[in-house]
């Protein structure tokens, strides 16, 4: 919905000098920077928007001309009361059906004095996030029609976490001056201010010329910008050109914001030739960046052709590079294609995803974070079609340290007592006690006291007294009694101990003191440990002699 020119230069000034922001117009004076700005934005505007007069307006029904020549030619209201109430009324439609585009091309029809009046109607409606998205556009409006001052108004009103005015002001100087705009930026001081201007502007920059903006990141190795700033443009560009975006990409110094460049290169050119894509990957220097390319080129690649990017992964020489290759390819085949990803595996192709020395992602967690989008039922029935080994039990563990952190702990249970006896499994069954206790300890004491003596129920006791030591060290000594595993009451004597070493030092010492239980050694290792807002699960139980 357009706003349509309403308001009287009468009004703006009634209402200008309530919302403050009359005082930043062209007549106002302006720092050198700001004047530097007005002058070069201005000569770089052609006749298309609004001419080199600072207050110059886009020609209307009386043609190009002033503020006072475009308000003349405007058609008169009946009163300045009412016409507010249009403008306010408009405003308000636009923020209750949100749409940046269609908010833009009604800022741009608005005067400057339009714009000063409509951003002081806003400050009087309730703060809400399409309020400021659009406050921030009608800011960049302005700094269309006169930079200088909508900069120097933006940066009178940005405070810390509303900074999205000055960004979009940032934006739009950045189109014809961005060198001179990060300039400005920095001269903002540290904060959260700074770094959206500068963002804002250098996202505008590598829209319009990556090139440039890419050798300024060069230039300026430690600017304060997010990583990811230029990712959008750098992949817009691998769309269209994936080996000159490449070129660009190998150029930049700072390690985390070329892997992230890197990878939106991969995800444009594998799409649409990731042979290619692969060979290049493979090329890029350094071995970190070279790995993390390698597995984004097979993982886009798997997204399209996943048996392809499947056997591709499987020709890499590296057996750890392989398997992470593996997994990231079978991670968005699973993703686009669950029912044909699981059929995969079934097909006898488990071992290449469970035996396999990488670092990267573990199967368990890619089928867990893929099944998060599925019902119960569902992920149980592609889990069916793996026949029992490694990679079926890695899954389940998954899913059931999944349930553990989600409260879950009857379904977690179910799915332990069907898992062979490992250490991944007793760290699932420790953190449940650990988990169980914390969020409801009289339901896991009960629960507890139901178990038979077993290696199982040591380990679950040892993750419960870690949680019941925060509150009641004593009770969770006696707890401890009950665990008959020696390595499994270490752990859980440990536990204990350097939480109670925090909050009652003189008591955990002298109990310390009088026990034979533990070594001096690990008696000293722990009040050396002994540290305030450390993990309550610090020693893992680690079974001697299963029963």
């Amino acid at each position: 919905m357009a706003l349509k020119s309403v308001i009287q230069c009468g009004c703006c000034l009634v209402l200008g000098g309530t919302a403050g922001y009359h005082l930043h117009s062209a007549s106002s004076a302006v720092s050198p920077v700001a004047g530097q700005a007005q002058a070069q934005a201005a000569a770089g505007r052609g006749s298309g928007q609004g001419g080199t007069s600072a207050l110059s307006t886009p020609a209307g029904p009386g043609g190009a001309g002033d503020e006072k020549t475009a308000d003349q030619n405007r058609p008169k209201a009946d009163g300045a009361p009412e016409d507010m109430t249009t403008l306010s009324s408009r405003l308000k439609d636009l923020m209750d059906h949100f749409n940046r585009k269609d908010a833009r091309k009604a800022a741009d029809e608005l005067s400057v004095s339009e714009l000063q009046t409509a951003l002081g109607l806003l400050t009087s409606m309730p703060k809400s996030s399409e309020r400021d998205s659009l406050r921030s556009v009608l800011f960049q409006a302005w700094a269309k029609k006169d930079a200088a001052a909508a900069w120097k108004a933006a940066l009178a009103e940005s405070k810390p976490k509303d900074e999205e005015s000055l960004s979009a002001v940032a934006s739009e100087l950045a189109k014809a001056h961005p060198e001179m705009v990060m300039g400005m930026a920095m001269g903002l001081g540290k904060g959260a201010i700074r770094t959206e201007a500068l963002r804002s502007a250098l996202e505008e920059w590598g829209r319009n010329d990556l090139p440039g903006a890419l050798a300024y990141l060069s230039k300026h190795p430690g600017l304060p910008v997010p990583y990811w700033t230029v990712g959008q443009a750098v992949g817009e560009l691998a769309d269209k050109d994936p080996v000159q975006a490449a070129k660009l990409v190998a150029g930049l110094s700072d390690m985390q914001t070329q892997r992230y460049a890197i990878s939106s290169v991969l995800q444009a050119w594998a799409k649409t030739d990731p042979n290619a894509a692969l060979d290049w990957a493979q090329n890029v220097p350094g071995q970190g960046l070279r790995r993390s390319a390698i597995t984004q080129a097979i993982s886009t690649w798997g997204s399209q052709d996943p048996r392809a990017a499947m056997e591709a992964a499987q020709a890499l020489k590296d057996p750890g590079l392989r398997a992470d290759a593996v997994k990231s390819g079978w991670a968005s085949w699973f993703q686009a294609n669950p029912d044909e990803a699981m059929r995969y595996l079934a097909g006898g192709s488990a071992d290449d995803l469970a035996h396999g020395a990488g670092q990267g992602m573990d199967i368990g967690w890619i089928f867990t974070n893929g099944a998060s989008a599925m019902t119960a039922e569902e992920a149980s029935a592609l889990l069916k079609q793996l026949p029992e080994g490694k990679v079926r039990d890695d899954i389940v563990s998954s899913i059931a340290s999944h349930n553990v952190w989600n409260g879950q702990f009857t379904q977690a249970l179910t799915l332990l007592n069907n898992l062979p006896d490992s250490q991944s499994r007793d760290s699932t069954l420790q953190e449940l006690g650990s988990q169980w206790g914390d969020v409801n300890p009289d339901a896991a004491a009960a629960w507890l006291r139901q178990q038979p003596d077993s290696s199982d129920r040591d380990v679950a006791v040892s993750g419960f007294v870690a949680a019941l030591a925060r509150t009641d060290p004593r009770g969770a000594l006696q707890w401890s009694d009950t665990i008959n595993d020696d390595g499994v009451k270490s752990a859980a004597l440990k536990n204990i101990l350097i939480q109670w070493l925090v909050s009652d030092p003189a008591a955990a010492g002298a109990w310390m003191n009088a026990s034979t239980a533990l070594s001096d050694s690990d008696k000293q290792d722990l009040r050396e440990s002994a540290i305030p807002g450390r993990n309550r699960m610090t020693y893992t139980a680690k079974v001697t002699n299963r029963r």
